[in-house]
């Protein structure tokens, strides 16, 4: 018996179900784009557009079904300052008209999560979990055969002037970590600290179900990604789960930081020191001279001016973003943005919250 495909049996389809696809493959996109992977990059920032036809696919469906799955009535307050913010971003960082046309893009991308019903919104966060979990376990296999030796096939690919990489298709090795004992895992993305912090993002809204196997290809990302950023993430995911939970929470508490110091012992006795987790991430949270060593993500030339900017006129409406200033990104992150969209931009952060 063979089954042939009508296209009345779309008619079978319910709204609510089309609906839910079409948003869950719009948000995957979403997500994926905003990491840059290399299988995204020949759409660079369009992924924002490919997701919103996917969106408002969905919003079109959902709002004719008898049960719609955007639902929510407080979205008007969080959805307008996020969309006031990001036309005054656009205006003062002297964006053209392709820059606010994706703003409208992003801003549907936006709408949806604030108005998506919270069951649902659950339900797309473990999506999500669920794919990337797939992704990062073939990632982390094929990672673990190249630290074995196994010879895969590469390609010497560039992002950018400040990015270059041995595209392995299965994970990313930066060419700065080509003759590291064990190269930082970056998986299919630019930074380790990119799919780091999106694990650890994963993990807060899959509280309860760490023990899943999607949430343990989660946290083996994290600690092979050798990201502080991360590493700082997860732990204080871990400590407000204690806190919202409260069930036993001074013995989980005890238990947690119990693991702590005997990993921290671990790592500063390891191999008498020598050892990824004491120099990428331990020895970055030593204070020298009153700062973090791993604080070193800027330049001294915008050290000395982001101290001129303080006290002069600028720090109304921000100052031009100049990269050889401003170096890598990283932890002081506030202050380029600062920088650059001044004090107008963080009454808007503030009132968001």
């Amino acid at each position: 018996m063979t089954w042939t495909f009508r296209p009345s049996d779309l008619y079978l389809i319910r709204k609510e179900d089309l609906a839910t696809a079409l948003l869950f493959t719009g948000m995957l996109i979403a997500f994926l784009g905003s990491m840059s992977p290399w299988f995204m990059w020949p759409i660079g920032s369009h992924y924002s557009t490919l997701a919103a036809f996917f969106l408002i696919g969905a919003i079109i469906i959902s709002n004719s079904s008898l049960k719609p799955i955007f639902n929510r009535n407080d979205f008007i307050l969080p959805f307008a300052v996020f969309l006031l913010f990001s036309i005054y971003e656009g205006i003062f960082s002297e964006k053209n008209i392709f820059g606010f046309i994706a703003i409208v893009f992003k801003a549907v991308i936006f709408l949806c999560i604030f108005r998506l019903d919270l069951d649902k919104l659950q339900q797309l966060a473990t999506f999500i979990a669920k794919v990337m979990g797939f992704l990062l376990a073939l990632s982390l296999a094929g990672h673990f055969l190249y630290l074995l030796g196994f010879p895969l096939p590469g390609t010497p690919v560039q992002l950018g002037d400040f990015y270059s990489f041995t595209n392995h298709y299965l994970f990313l090795l930066d060419d700065r970590n080509l003759f590291a004992f064990v190269p930082r895992f970056n998986s299919y993305f630019p930074e380790p600290s990119h799919v780091g912090s999106s694990a650890a993002f994963l993990l807060f809204t899959q509280r309860g179900h760490w023990r899943r196997w999607y949430n343990i290809v989660l946290f083996a990302t994290i600690f092979f990604s050798f990201s502080l950023a991360a590493y700082v993430y997860l732990t204080t995911i871990i400590f407000l789960n204690l806190w919202i939970k409260r069930k036993a929470m001074f013995r989980k508490l005890a238990i947690t930081i119990a693991f702590f110091i005997a990993a921290i012992t671990v790592a500063f006795t390891y191999n008498g020191g020598e050892n990824l987790v004491h120099d990428l991430i331990l020895l970055r949270l030593e204070v020298e001279d009153g700062e973090l060593a791993g604080d070193n993500r800027v330049t001294q030339v915008f050290e000395t001016d982001f101290d001129n900017y303080l006290s002069s006129s600028d720090i109304v409406f921000g100052r031009t973003f100049v990269n050889d200033v401003f170096g890598n990104s990283g932890f002081k992150v506030f202050f380029r943005f600062e920088y650059l969209n001044s004090n107008r931009s963080n009454t808007f952060i503030l009132f968001f919250f």
